[in-house]
Formats: structure tokens, sequence, C-alpha cells
């Protein structure tokens, strides 16, 4: 296909102009239907049809993409994005409810493991109060269709991320929602201790009652909690546990760099940046027409 033609496609999706994109889909057509040509249209990211349509929220595209031609909707880009997990970034609230009856999988994670709670609850911690009913349907979805409110990305849970910013009514509503007080990220860190190291003692106070005893723990109360984690002894812990991390995912990193496994050597090199780039500018320079070391390397951390 013409990249013309692929460009004016996409436009049409991203605009809603429906009658538009039904006569360029037509005119593109070889023969084996407009499904197979429209799920054949795709950016230079692997971004399709039907992820620019959720990303801008218009349900008539939508509709005639997965009513009409039968597109499923759970398709993932090549960052392995599906629909839903677009409108939940983007805060399209129709267009989550919309997907969400059409059988959209709210447990369905890209290759960093990120959910559409999950991206709901980052969405929030950006401030973005139109995301925060997102994620209200998101949970109350979740509930009915038993998905995990623990799904997250590499140890970044909900529920964890959401204790990082003091966000008080979102941990409410994770735990109501089924989410585990005693997850940890990957620093072995609980949701409490990351909420008692940032000063929020609001949220420590909600997480005390549902969590476990953490062992190591001489006063175990609101204010024993508190007054651990930022003792001069759990600081030099921290200190050498965050050593022990770097050094780790340095090998991780570097095994999954000799294994080709890109995005997760993306993962474990962002904690250092400089021999992430180091990395992916020598794979290159021994493999240049590697178009996923390419894409690898372009691709943004978050």
């Amino acid at each position: 296909m013409e990249s013309s033609r692929r460009v004016d496609i996409l436009t049409a999706a991203t605009k809603g102009e429906l009658n538009g994109l039904k006569k360029l889909l037509a005119k593109c057509d070889d023969g084996r239907g407009l499904a197979t040509t429209v799920r054949n249209v795709k950016d230079d990211n692997g971004v399709g049809v039907i992820h620019f349509a959720a990303i801008e929220g218009k349900l008539n595209v939508l509709k005639y993409l997965i009513e009409e031609l039968g597109l499923d909707v759970n398709t993932k880009d090549e960052k392995r994005d599906s629909p839903l997990l677009h409108a939940t970034l983007d805060g399209n609230i129709n267009t989550i409810e919309y997907l969400l009856g059409k059988g959209a999988d709210p447990k369905s994670s890209n290759f960093k493991g990120y959910t559409p709670l999950h991206a709901a609850a980052e969405k929030v911690i950006a401030a973005n109060f139109g995301q925060f009913e997102g994620l209200l349907i998101l949970l109350d979805h979740n509930a009915n269709a038993g998905a995990d409110p623990d799904g997250g990305s590499y140890g970044e849970t909900p529920l964890i991320a959401a204790a990082e910013d003091g966000l008080t009514q979102i941990i409410k509503r994770l735990i109501q929602a089924g989410a585990n007080p005693d997850i940890t990220n990957n620093d072995g860190f609980t949701p409490i201790e990351i909420a008692a190291l940032n000063g929020y003692s609001n949220v420590v106070e909600i997480l005390f009652p549902v969590t476990f005893r953490i062992p190591g723990y001489i006063d175990w109360s609101v204010g024993g909690v508190i007054a651990h984690v930022q003792s001069d002894q759990a600081k030099e812990q921290r200190e050498l546990k965050a050593k022990e991390k770097f050094h780790e995912a340095k090998l991780s990193g570097t095994d999954a760099f000799n294994k080709k496994d890109y995005y997760k050597a993306i993962f474990f090199y962002s904690k250092r940046y400089d021999k992430a780039e180091k990395a992916f500018l020598a794979g290159l320079e021994l493999s240049p027409n590697s178009q996923e070391l390419k894409d690898a390397y372009r691709l943004p951390p978050f």
C-alpha cells in the first residue's frame, strides 16, 4: 500500500471521518476483504487503525471496525498495547466503557506488563482528574470480571504507584477491589513502607490495619512504622539494597540484550541510561539493518 494512502486512512480514523475512511478502504481492498485491508494499515510504529480510533475516542470508527468488520477488540500493536490501554492512557471514558462492553480484556498487558488499570492509576498520579473516573470504571469492571488489581509493570503495581504519591482515595478503592497490601516492589518494599518513606502518615494509617506485620519491626504501630522507615539504620539498609539491585539490573540487562530481548533490556538498563545508550548504539553498529534494535532504541521509557 502506498504511504500516502496509509496516512490518509489513519488520518480519517483519527478524525472520525467514517465515510471517508470507508471510501479509502474500498479503494485499497485487493480482494481479500475490508477487514484484512484495515488490519494491514499501520504507522511506522506498528499502531493500527483501531488503536488510533481508540486514542482519539472516535466511537463511530470503533463501532464500524468492531461491529461491522469484526475486528478483534483486543488487537495489539507492535508494543502489545491494546485499544483499551490506549483509551485509558488518553482518558477517553466513553471509549473505555464501550470497549469493555464489547469484551475488551482489562487484564491484558503490554510488553512492560502494564494493564489498563495500572495505566489509569498512573494517569491519576499525573493529576488527570478525568482519569480518576476511568480508574473507577476499570475497578468496577475488574471486580465483575475477576481481574487482578495487582496487575502491574515489573513490580510496580497500581497500589504501589498510588502509595508513592499518597493518593488516599485510589488506595481505598484498590484495597476494596482486592489489591494485595503486602505486595512488594522490585526493591522489596511494601506499600505501607513506601508511604511512610514519603511522609504520607494518612496513607500509613489506611494501610496499617490490612498489612501483615513485617519482620524486623520492633514497634508495629503507625508511628513505629514511620519511625523505623525513617531511621538511619533503615536508610543504610536501603542504600546497600539499592547497590545490589543496580548490579542485578546491570547483569539482567546484559543478559536480555545478548538474548535479543531488547524491550526487557530497556527496562533493566534504564537504571543506568548511559550504559543503555552505549549498548544499543554498539548493537546498531554490528547490525545496522536491525529494525527491532532501531525500534527498541527509540522506544520511550514509559
